[in-house]
């Protein structure tokens, strides 16, 4: 049951049988889509039990970030994953550039699910909006 956070099996567990049980694969990228989006949008120092849980505040460089600030950017955001969704294996994270309408960032997330012994890849794309919040979408 990896595929899953615990609060997630505990509701499922609750769903009528009539209703069945959603596929494995995906029920795992529906749960590391939504966990990723959190993990995204948290700032770090705002979790008491985990100082260093989150993302810095980088809001005041939406849409003014060089490449290598960006990639920078994109480094720290996969050590980050790497740390905290440990149910995403091998994890890239590119620079997609700015997007001058939106004064957003983009960033394209991918990485390996374990689903029933089998690899399946994942792919996200992310876009850090002008206040800070990430607005994630799987591809």
């Amino acid at each position: 049951m990896r595929e899953k956070r615990l609060f997630e099996r505990l509701t499922e567990s609750e769903l009528p049988a009539a209703w069945g049980r959603p596929d494995p694969e995906h029920g795992l990228r529906r749960s590391v889509t939504a966990h990723l989006g959190r993990l995204l949008n948290t700032r770090r120092g705002t979790v008491a039990t985990d100082p260093e849980m989150g993302v810095p505040d980088w809001s005041h460089l939406a849409g003014s970030v060089s490449a290598p600030e960006g990639e920078a950017l994109a480094a720290a955001i996969r050590a980050y994953l790497e740390r905290y969704e440990p149910r995403l294996v091998g994890v890239s994270v590119e620079f997609g550039g700015a997007d001058p309408d939106l004064l957003g960032l983009m960033f394209r997330i991918t990485g390996t699910l374990e689903v029933d012994g089998r690899s399946v890849p994942f792919r996200m794309r992310t876009q850090m909006q002008p206040h800070g919040a990430f607005h994630d979408q799987t591809v």
